[in-house]
């Protein structure tokens, strides 16, 4: 199965800067991330990314596909645009292009 893609890279000379914000900032192991190159046996399922670039790096996430992101839903009410709440917009947003 195809892993999700989170960066792709022209050289090798960037793993460390990648490494480092996938690490630090996003919270992933470095167990958990993997960088396939164009020869690499998983490549073919990836082609469309090595238009881009001739590293891929992937992740490995631990997510159930049935069930949602558990979120706050106070955070949705403390949001100042109440477009921004998961909610039906009111009709008149639709019409306005809103």
């Amino acid at each position: 199965m195809a892993r999700p893609v989170v960066a792709v890279m022209d050289s090798m000379d960037q793993k460390d800067d990648v490494f480092g914000e996938l690490l630090r900032d996003k919270g992933y192991k470095e167990n958990d991330i993997k960088i396939i190159s164009q020869d690499d046996e998983e490549a073919k399922h990836y082609t469309r990314y090595f238009e881009q670039g001739n590293f891929v790096v992937t992740v490995d996430v631990e997510k159930d596909i049935g069930q949602k992101h558990k979120t706050d839903p106070g955070e949705n009410l403390r949001k100042a645009d109440p477009l921004a709440r998961q909610e039906h917009p009111p009709h008149h947003h639709m019409k306005r292009g809103l």
